[in-house]
């Protein structure tokens, strides 16, 4: 979620949202743009100089505060599926649920890892036998 009035008037210059793959915003943006009128530049390459390492930590600084300001991140719902993925994409818990499922024995003697070959078919029939 964005407060555009307040990233407006931080930036100093009109904020329009647009979505480009729905065409969502165009007439907005190209309202906007029409009501700009074209500026000249005024200015030479030997005016462009390269900023010091301090001037842009405080761009950054500054960008990160109208960011913070301006932008609220959407809340994530509590659902069983992003309790799911918390777990399963966890990088360390994430990776043994993997490697358990591949080659790992689950109970009444199915690897799951096994080569698709005869001793997988056999599996199969050994697991089909002992559930039935």
């Amino acid at each position: 979620m964005f407060d555009l009035d307040l990233l407006s008037s931080e930036l100093g210059i009109p904020v329009v949202t647009a979505v480009s793959v729905r065409k969502g915003g165009t007439a907005d943006l190209l309202r906007h743009l029409d009501g700009l009128a074209p500026e000249p530049a005024d200015f030479s390459a030997k005016q462009l100089r390269p900023l010091s390492v301090t001037a842009l930590r405080a761009l950054q600084r500054e960008a990160d505060r109208i960011i913070a300001a301006t932008v609220t991140p959407p809340a994530r719902p509590d659902t069983a599926t992003t309790r799911i993925d918390s777990v399963v994409l966890h990088p360390v818990a994430g990776l043994l649920i993997l490697l358990t499922v591949l080659f790992g024995d689950v109970p009444g003697g199915i690897q799951l890892g096994a080569a698709c070959d005869g001793s997988a078919l056999e599996q199969f029939h050994r697991a089909r036998t002992i559930c039935s």
